[in-house]
């Protein structure tokens, strides 16, 4: 804040309140606002000859400018040409493990149908691959989810999930299933307000363990089941956008 004498401090004229204060952009009423906010009390100012607008504080610290309009986020299929960009996203949302890039570019061809891309801006930030398994075809198995850290915290991967289970690809699904090891918290948050949500139970068992199946390098994988899921699919919301 700037203090000045006491002898020199006069409070501006009403035709020049619109460039006081540190923002002079701002208008009048909202410089108000803004110092009762978080000063408690009205200070007024004429501004130095080379005063400058800066960003906000919380945009400052973090190096970041003021957020412009809201973008969308759209999710759509999978091709091929996403391959690279599946797996780029996947290497950058660790713990999950890396796949090769062939492994991505079947699963966003042959598997298209059941695996989901979120876009934003022209950049994915949000990957699921999924499959019914062919022993249960009535299971809905989720490989992996991965989330762009920028992304993260907008219900981004649930909606994901809840857009697959939508199309016709889930037609007759009555349990959604996935591995998960037990220190993935991430994880177990997601499934678990996804159950919550669809007012269905979620059990566990070890499916994979970690000497048995993955010679020590690996943490077990625990299968973990959501059912019996809601009779009414929830709305497909993959072939628009969303807000985010």
């Amino acid at each position: 804040m700037l203090h000045r004498p006491k002898d020199q401090m006069k409070r501006p004229r009403v035709e020049n309140r619109a460039t006081c204060g540190i923002c002079r952009a701002a208008p009048f009423d909202g410089l108000i606002r803004i110092r009762r906010k978080y000063f408690g009390r009205l200070i007024i100012f004429d501004p130095p000859s080379d005063a400058a607008y800066s960003p906000p504080r919380k945009f400052a610290r973090q190096g970041r400018s003021a957020p412009a309009q809201t973008a969308q986020t759209k999710l759509r299929l999978p091709t091929a040409d996403d391959g690279p960009s599946v797996t780029r996203l996947i290497a950058s949302c660790p713990p999950l493990d890396v796949n090769s890039a062939y492994c991505n570019l079947l699963q966003c061809t042959h598997f298209a149908q059941s695996c989901i891309i979120a876009e934003r801006a022209g950049t994915i930030t949000g990957w699921v691959s999924s499959y019914r398994p062919p022993s249960e075809p009535d299971s809905f198995f989720v490989w992996q989810v991965a989330v762009a850290p920028e992304a993260r915290g907008q219900r981004l991967a649930a909606r994901m999930i809840e857009a697959l289970l939508a199309r016709p690809a889930a037609e007759g699904v009555t349990a959604l299933i996935t591995t998960v090891t037990n220190d993935n918290r991430a994880s177990w948050s997601l499934f678990e307000g996804l159950a919550s949500r669809w007012g269905a139970s979620l059990s566990k068992s070890p499916l994979f363990h970690q000497d048995t199946h993955f010679a020590g390098a690996h943490a077990t994988e625990w299968l973990a089941r959501i059912g019996p899921l809601p009779r009414t699919a929830p709305q497909p919301i993959d072939q628009g956008e969303l807000a985010t």
